[in-house]
């Protein structure tokens, strides 16, 4: 009997079976996508925007960390997926307004869904406008999509000055493809 069970797991069943394993092992396995690298024309600071996942492969949180152009960590937060579907969160504050507001719409954690990128447009007049992004899944991998469903990994904040008052918001943010 002992006979039989090794031929059995010898040859192209053994094959069979490591590979059953392995697909089993990355499928349990947390993960973390990067979505983006976002600058500005306002520092020379960059952020990378991190989306993380649980055993299941659902999202579970994000994460932004911001570097100076020296390179050193500035900032390291982390939300988790409810703190970001219960009125979105703040992950830019300047002078004491919210700078850039995550917010998600119809959001569904295995398969992703609207992202909007609500950012303060004038401080002085308090108005606001907002980016409609989607994050999409494609077999294990999440990725951020603009409306017309092409790819976005390269967000980059445009300053609004007014002369005399200075900067006073964002006066448009650029979502697109880092490659060429």
């Amino acid at each position: 009997m002992a006979i039989i069970q090794i031929r059995f797991w010898t040859g192209e069943n053994m094959k069979i079976l490591a590979a059953f394993l392995t697909l089993f092992v990355l499928k349990v396995q947390a993960a973390e996508f990067t979505l983006a690298t976002i600058t500005s024309n306002i520092d020379k600071d960059q952020t990378v925007f991190y989306l993380e996942t649980n055993s299941e492969g659902a999202v579970d949180s994000m994460r932004y960390v911001t570097t100076t152009e020296s390179g050193q960590i500035s900032e390291d937060t982390y939300f988790t997926l409810e703190e970001v579907l219960d009125g979105g969160v703040v992950i830019e504050e300047r002078a004491g307004h919210e700078a850039v507001r995550l917010l998600l719409k119809d959001f569904d954690p295995q398969s992703g869904g609207g992202v909007i990128l609500n950012y303060l447009y004038n401080g002085v007049t308090s108005s606001r406008k907002e980016l409609h992004l989607k994050l999409a899944r494609e077999g294990e991998r999440f990725f951020l999509t603009n409306v017309k469903d092409e790819l976005v990994d390269c967000i980059y904040l445009q300053g609004n000055w007014i002369r005399i008052v200075g900067l006073v918001g964002i006066r448009n943010i650029l979502a697109r493809s880092c490659a060429p």
